[in-house]
């Protein structure tokens, strides 16, 4: 049985997303988001990276996502170490994202508080002709 790797979280962009391409032409289109943790005096923030590679990526470039806008993700959860520049060692969560939804746009509302279309009444009821009995 192969193991299964699959991360889903929501989150907030921490900065502008940035789309760059490798020395092949691949599109890489990358993102830091915020994702919270904890209530009341336990609340914490962690950073994780998601990117999307190839035509996905160009897709979500398109959209110009900024800072502070939320999204969906779904991918391959990874977590890297790396040396940083002071010498000391990093540690870098990623995930390679097979899904990324817009959920809501920075200064947005969410859409359960957006005005809803009002629905037109039924139609009266008065031409309904009860002459055949309704089964049940």
């Amino acid at each position: 049985m192969s193991d299964l790797n699959t991360y889903t979280f929501t989150g907030r962009l921490g900065a502008d997303a940035e789309t760059r391409y490798t020395g092949s032409g691949t599109a890489v289109w990358s993102a830091r988001v915020a994702v919270g943790y904890g209530y009341g005096d336990n609340k914490g923030t962690n950073w994780i990276t998601a990117q999307v590679f190839g035509k996905r990526a160009e897709s979500l470039a398109k959209l110009e996502l900024t800072k502070g806008t939320q999204v969906a993700v779904t991918g391959e959860l990874r977590v890297r170490e790396y040396d940083r520049k002071d010498g000391g060692k990093g540690t870098s969560v990623e995930v390679n994202a097979s899904d990324v939804h817009l959920i809501v746009g920075k200064g947005d509302k969410p859409e359960s508080s957006a005005p809803r279309q009002q629905r037109q009444a039924p139609a009266p009821a008065g031409d309904f002709d009860d002459s055949e009995k309704i089964p049940f």
